[in-house]
């Protein structure tokens, strides 16, 4: 029944996306209005191009579309969405901002260069959803990590993946949020605009984040921790590591990767940063 749900809902949401009869511009909704040019060969200043016109169109459709489903499958579609809005925007990865040509300040697909247009053009679609053949006990929390570890019962790993700079996920991943919320943002900052209201945790505070991590990993139950960290992180290999030897035993893995090229920082930097992998055993 479950599944035989999912895929008539499927059906009939293709359909509509697809239909001859279907007319974007009818349905034109804050996504293609906020973020996405009007006229892909003729972008203004001012306009912001995370997206073309087409896939914002798509974006806002599909979303729509997708609303009037059976709430208990809806994220079925959203997830996929995401996973689509994510691949193909004008960003290098994060939402910070977009594209643009330097000399001219006006959002450009690519950038100077016009890199990865078959990235950032192709055509934004609705996969539909990968089920697992296997069932599975799930439980999904979203709240502060620290009353969280407090809720959950002793577990064999725990996987922490805290940010490590002042950049936090809100802010960075902004464009995902709207889209699985699909409410219209009433103040935004001006150029990228990403919504007011986002939060600066204590692991975007060089002051606080070792204190507050610290916290959690003492509150963990678990009999191991895996943590990934990186090395321009505020907190240093040296303090990752007694920080985490205070809870068990603990092995590094070092992984090497091409600094972020998205980055505005990138003079003085070196070429290359290290993704560290803290394996504990928990006493």
């Amino acid at each position: 029944m479950h599944r035989d749900i999912v895929a008539r809902c499927e059906l009939s949401l293709q359909q509509a996306l697809v239909s001859k009869d279907f007319i974007p511009h009818a349905h034109r909704g804050f996504i293609s209005e906020l973020y996405a040019p009007k006229d892909d060969s003729n972008i203004r200043q001012g306009e912001r191009v995370f997206y073309t016109t087409r896939n914002a169109n798509f974006l806002d459709i599909a979303r729509q579309c997708i609303e009037g489903l059976p709430e208990n499958v809806r994220h079925f579609f959203i997830a996929p969405l995401l996973s689509q809005a994510s691949v193909h925007a004008n960003t290098s990865g994060v939402f910070k901002g977009f594209y643009k040509n330097s000399s001219t300040g006006i959002g450009q697909f690519g950038g100077n260069n016009r890199d990865a247009l078959s990235r950032i053009m192709a055509d934004i679609t609705l996969p539909f959803p990968v089920f697992s053949r296997f069932s599975s006990d799930v439980t999904v929390l979203r709240q502060d990590a620290l009353e969280a570890a407090g809720l959950v019962p002793e577990i064999d790993l725990a996987y922490l993946d805290p940010p490590y700079n002042q950049h936090p996920y809100g802010s960075n991943y902004f464009m995902l949020n709207l889209i699985a919320d699909y409410l219209r943002p009433t103040k935004t900052s001006r150029v990228s605009g990403i919504p007011h209201g986002w939060q600066r945790s204590a692991y975007n505070r060089r002051q606080d984040v070792a204190l507050e991590l610290g916290r959690l990993v003492q509150k963990i139950k678990a009999k191991y921790l895996l943590v990934s960290y990186n090395s321009e992180g505020y907190v240093s290999f040296r303090e990752m590591g007694e920080l985490l030897a205070s809870a068990g035993s603990v092995e590094v893995l070092t992984t090497q990767y091409n600094t972020f090229r998205g980055s505005r920082n990138l003079r003085g930097r070196s070429i290359h940063v290290h993704e560290y992998l803290f394996l504990v055993k928990t006493r």
